[in-house]
């Protein structure tokens, strides 16, 4: 794995959930956190439209499910919402990682 195309992130030792900040223990299951490299690069697998009126926000949310590389899925958002150009199977990139979400963006064809 290049190191432009995989990352650092915490999975749970136990029921192997991702967790995008170190924490003292998994939220679901409460078992220790390790450090994991996986691919930042997967396909989009699901996704859903989640409207502005009920997050209250200025643009209405789309939330993807990816199959990375790796073949585990992840949820997060996706970076500037493009609705409109979205479909399964379109390839993903991880582009950004805060306290509280993966932000995945449309993946520049190689």
């Amino acid at each position: 794995m290049s190191l432009q195309n995989s990352m650092e992130i915490y999975v749970c030792s136990s029921c192997k959930r991702f967790h995008p900040k170190k924490n003292v223990h998994c939220y679901y299951c409460n078992s220790s956190l390790i450090l994991k490299e996986i691919s930042k690069i997967g396909i989009l697998y699901s996704f859903t439209q989640v409207p502005r009126k009920m997050i209250d926000r200025i643009e209405d949310q789309l939330l993807v499910l990816v199959e990375m590389d790796d073949k585990f899925k992840i949820l997060g958002e996706l970076q500037n919402n493009f609705y409109d150009t979205v479909s399964i199977g379109m390839k993903m990139k991880i582009v950004s990682i805060n306290d509280r979400k993966i932000i995945f963006a449309l993946a520049d064809e190689e």
